[in-house]
């Protein structure tokens, strides 16, 4: 029977996903496409009935609920049909030419629009039933993009994008939980989700004689950022089940710090820095109820993500000139860019997103899911 409901998950999941997908816009890639397919399927409202690896991103403490051991693999292909519309036509020449053009009745930035992936998903998890009298569980889930590991874009802060899906097919997410049984009734559990964070250091000479380009410094690395995970599940009776998570907010930052000597004339400094990929604090509350017969399960969940702690989404750029003959004639503060400019806040709003949904078994080796969220 467990075997049916493995098969059913990765076969049946996908054609109800596809049918009836009603998931809304959050933050990361799992949140977006789902844990699993049983996830997609069920609109995201499993933090009370989770049952496999997808618990180590719902709900840490629900591993211990798993039947059996397992692994799992998945793959799924986005696409996102997005479109925004603008009543001014866009005109990127200079000022003077869109004026003439279009008077004043034009804008200046053309839509960004969020492009699909493709990307692999993998999941294990295992109770050790010699370890605390099977008690303690684990588990682990990654996605795997197909074409690139991170893609990085910076918008401009004026130009329209939709912030939650930008560059979120290509990126690699990795959750590691445990969840351990207290007693019959309660389970608690902890991981982390691990981002790849990009970090530099760059020291470049430029020869104006010769105009080479001598490096003296270069340093890129790929630099772990982890945040926590947390959840415990409740078992009253009845066939109900109780679920709570958090997730902490995660987002990839990166920072480029250049220094550029030009010879005896200058030194400059750059530093090119953004916040991307950015999931908020996120608190998920849901129960679930499972008839004796193991044939029907109906759940539902309230998450809240606190968007409105999120930083400034746009890249920040600084040039800081000194030294050498432009020091000398006091001239450097007056090419300085971007030194003084605060981050601001995007003034983004808290969201809360309530789902349902069902799952039936009316035959042994037939599985039916459905789920909506707003």
């Amino acid at each position: 029977c467990r075997q049916a409901q493995a098969l059913c998950a990765w076969v049946v999941g996908p054609l109800v996903g596809l049918l009836a997908l009603a998931t809304p816009a959050r933050a990361s890639v799992f949140e977006l496409f789902g844990g699993d397919p049983r996830g997609i399927a069920m609109a995201g409202a499993l933090v009370a009935a989770t049952e496999g690896a997808e618990a180590a991103f719902y709900n840490p403490a629900a591993l211990v609920e798993a039947p059996t051991n397992g692994m799992q693999i998945g793959f799924a292909q986005t696409h996102l049909p997005m479109d925004i519309h603008l009543i001014r036509p866009v005109c990127s020449d200079d000022a003077a030419t869109c004026r003439a053009r279009f008077g004043r009745q034009s804008s200046r930035h053309a839509p960004l629009l969020p492009e699909g992936g493709r990307h692999f998903q993998l999941g294990w998890h295992a109770r050790h039933l010699r370890v605390l009298g099977g008690r303690l569980a684990f588990g682990a889930l990654l996605t795997l993009p197909s074409t690139r590991l991170v893609r990085l874009s910076g918008p401009d802060a004026a130009q329209p994008h939709f912030v939650v899906y930008e560059s979120l097919p290509d990126r690699l997410s990795v959750l590691l939980a445990s969840g351990i049984r207290i007693n019959d009734r309660v389970a608690v559990g902890v991981g982390v989700q691990v981002l790849a964070a990009l970090g530099s250091e760059l020291d470049l000479g430029l020869d104006p004689a010769t105009g080479r380009i001598e490096p003296g410094t270069v340093q890129i690395s790929l630099q772990p950022s982890a945040s926590l995970t947390a959840g415990v599940s409740l078992r009253p009776g009845f066939g109900l089940r109780l679920g709570l998570g958090f997730r902490q907010e995660v987002s990839l930052r990166y920072r480029i710090p250049t220094r550029l000597g030009v010879g005896p004339l200058l030194a400059a400094d750059l530093l090119v820095a953004q916040n991307t990929l950015y999931s908020p604090t996120t608190l998920e509350l849901g129960a679930a109820w499972r008839s004796q017969d193991n044939r029907v399960l109906i759940a539902a969940s309230v998450r809240m993500a606190m968007w409105s702690e999120a930083p400034d989404p746009s890249p920040r750029l600084e040039i800081d000139i000194g030294g050498g003959v432009a020091g000398d004639i006091g001239v450097d503060e007056q090419f300085d860019i971007g030194r003084d400019t605060a981050q601001r806040s995007p003034g983004f709003g808290d969201t809360v997103t309530p789902a349902v949904a069902a799952e039936l078994w009316p035959k042994e080796r037939l599985c039916v899911r459905g789920g909506y969220s707003f």
